[in-house]
């Protein structure tokens, strides 16, 4: 596996097709690299609270962020 920022490209840059904005490309852009973080556990062990707590955080080091909650995910694919 390469690396992220290694010049000839990142497994993951294959999905984007043609015209792709590359993981250098968009780490420039936002100041840095993309990260995954998952939290899992047992149902109220306070995972939403530390995920909200961890996206405030890096929010204010001005950090892209996005918070996925299983649950509200979970509730808004049954209601399609």
């Amino acid at each position: 596996m390469t690396s992220p920022s290694d010049p000839a490209g990142h497994p993951l840059d294959a999905r984007q097709g043609e015209n792709k904005i590359t993981l250098p490309q968009r780490g420039r852009r936002n100041g840095h690299q993309g990260l995954v973080v998952w939290l899992t556990g047992l149902s109220g062990a306070g995972k939403t609270n530390i995920a909200t707590e961890l996206e405030r955080k890096l929010f204010l080091e001005r950090r892209h962020t996005n918070l996925l909650d299983g649950d509200i995910l979970a509730a808004a694919c049954a209601a399609i």
